[in-house]
């Protein structure tokens, strides 16, 4: 699984694991700067999505 920071980034790479095969997934997030900028409102609910799509991310214990 990979993290891919910003939504053209994570097209970028979605693209390259299509033809690589390099990871089974590829989670997207907004890019912190875009939501710092844009989304500030939100930044309770950013951070909140953040822990929970990045805890996905870590093994079970």
């Amino acid at each position: 699984m990979a993290v891919s920071l910003g939504k053209r980034n994570g097209e970028f790479f979605k693209r390259l694991n299509a033809e690589l095969s390099l990871f089974d997934k590829i989670i997207v997030l907004d890019h912190p700067r875009y939501l710092m900028q844009y989304k500030s409102r939100g930044e309770a609910a950013n951070v909140a999505h953040y822990v929970e799509m990045l805890g996905r991310c870590l093994p079970c214990s």
